[in-house]
């Protein structure tokens, strides 16, 4: 699935149909294939995005260098325009101490 922020084609995928949401966002040189299995076994109880960032797996690549501030505004508009209410997010990679 596709939806257009600020000009570019952004791909998205979604399964599940819980009634909260799960936003999964890649890391740099990453695209959202990397959440396939972990998506499939949260689909039981959420609804799971995940979206392939400007420039990364199946979205346009903007035509000029972004910043953080850009893909923040990116995802914010995503949200916007798939109208979700509440999402939950997973740090993923993170040492315990």
């Amino acid at each position: 699935m596709q939806v257009v922020v600020d000009s570019l084609l952004i791909n998205y995928s979604m399964v599940g149909k819980g009634k909260k949401t799960v936003l999964m966002l890649h890391g740099w040189g990453d695209d959202s294939s990397t959440f396939r299995l972990l998506a499939q076994r949260l689909a039981h109880e959420y609804a799971v995005i995940s979206i392939d960032l400007p420039g990364f797996g199946k979205s346009q690549a903007p035509a000029e260098v972004w910043g953080l501030g850009n893909y923040a505004h990116c995802v914010a508009e995503v949200i916007k325009k798939l109208k979700l209410n509440v999402c939950f997010w997973f740090p993923l990679g993170r040492k315990k101490t």
